[in-house]
């Protein structure tokens, strides 16, 4: 069976993996990267140097997203801890 997958944020990416495994699979993004709204970006720290910021989540937890674990630890990618925070300006 040949499936599309419209937008690759983290449901079009997972669902993608997962009908890969037993159909042919094309995934499709109108943007110039995948990811959704989670991206890295490249932030001046100082003159010479920029480091790479992951953004994109607004609440991440094992009890709210407990699929989205299985999915992380499957494909080996490691978690973070950090401190949440939220401000308005």
């Amino acid at each position: 069976m040949k499936i599309a997958v419209i937008g690759s944020g983290i449901s079009g990416l997972s669902s993608a993996y997962y009908l890969s495994k037993k159909h042919k699979v094309d995934l499709f993004e109108k943007e110039d990267r995948f990811g959704g709204h989670s991206y890295t970006l490249d932030v001046q720290y100082n003159e010479k140097n920029k480091i790479a910021v992951d953004i994109g989540f607004m609440v991440f937890n094992k009890i709210t997203y407990p699929n989205l674990i299985n999915f992380f630890l499957e494909n080996n990618i490691e978690i973070e801890k950090s401190d949440m925070s939220f401000s308005v300006s």
